[in-house]
């Protein structure tokens, strides 16, 4: 198996082959993340302190694509448990950045709490794949709807 998987075929017939290549859409994923990453620093770092936290964001999020992609060629626990708390880290960063644009104070439990969910329930679940599926569907749903919630009370600003 090549280092960055397999194409899947979408149709059977001839006349009408599609096929994704994964990992080629996880780089796309990735280069488009890492360039709206170093955007929103270069702005941040023209005096909008609020976006540094939203390009942070997006750099784990091309840290967490990229341990996916090396599923099979790292160990589970690189692949499977740091890239999830990559993705739990993402969303906390993008909250943490609207809190900061709304000029709100940020709760101390937005960052590490679901992180530390994710990096503590996910190893003992490594060959568990319905039960990380149920446990990071739990908390991906609870911080998205968190941050809808802040986005929401901050429409007025």
């Amino acid at each position: 198996m090549p280092i960055f998987g397999q194409s899947r075929r979408l149709a059977d017939s001839p006349a009408s082959i599609v096929t994704l290549h994964i990992p080629t859409i996880f780089l796309m994923i990735m280069v488009a993340s890492a360039t709206m990453a170093l955007s929103l620093a270069a702005i941040g770092h023209q005096g909008h302190q609020s976006l540094r936290a939203w390009a942070m964001a997006l750099l784990m999020h091309v840290v967490a694509y990229a341990l996916f992609m090396l599923r099979g060629h790292v160990p589970d626990f690189l692949s499977v448990v740091l890239a999830n708390m990559g993705v739990a880290a993402t969303i906390a960063l993008l909250t943490v950045g609207l809190y900061r644009f709304q000029q709100r104070p940020v709760p101390a439990w937005v960052f590490p709490l679901p992180v530390a969910v994710i990096g503590i329930g996910f190893p003992f679940m490594l060959d568990h794949f319905e039960a990380r599926l149920i446990l990071g569907g739990v908390v991906f749903l609870a911080q998205l709807l968190h941050l809808l919630a802040v986005l929401a009370q901050g429409r007025q600003e």
